[in-house]
């Protein structure tokens, strides 16, 4: 899409209507699931759109340095708790402000229930696999694709 909307006059927008949705199945195991990660963060730093790479860079930068601070409050100062605290306010306020204005336009409001698991989940998820993305190698439609 990205190479699309690059090489010719076409735009691409997102189309805010439950039935444009497509459902696929989920991943059969979780496996599956972080080696269709890892496939798609390798990508990531490939793509032609230079704007895009710096916005993912940035993107992983904020989780990596969420961890960071972490490390620091615990192992150097505690002062690093309080920016720990008040950086993941602000990524949870945000994100739930986001998902709760989706929910009103896609989807069922029974999607807030997870939204404090995938919260825990989130920043982990992120660090690992935009590492492995980048360094490793990936199962793809039972083949090996080595970096």
């Amino acid at each position: 899409m990205q190479k699309i909307s690059k090489e010719t006059d076409y735009q691409i927008k997102f189309c805010i209507n439950k039935e444009a949705i497509v459902k696929t199945s989920p991943n059969k195991s979780l496996r599956q699931f972080y080696q269709q990660r890892k496939r798609w963060a390798s990508k990531g730093l490939f793509y032609a759109d230079k704007f895009l790479i710096l916005k993912l860079i940035l993107i992983f930068s904020f989780y990596a340095g969420l961890l960071l601070q972490l490390f620091l409050a615990v192992f150097i100062n505690n002062i690093f708790y309080l920016t720990f605290i008040i950086s993941l306010l602000i990524k949870i306020i945000l994100e739930y402000l986001i998902l709760r204005k989706g929910v009103k336009i896609l989807f069922s409001k029974k999607i807030l229930s997870k939204f404090w698991i995938a919260e825990l989940l989130h920043v982990p998820y992120i660090i690992i696999a935009g590492i492995s993305g980048a360094l490793g190698n990936y199962e793809w439609k039972s083949r090996k694709i080595a970096r």
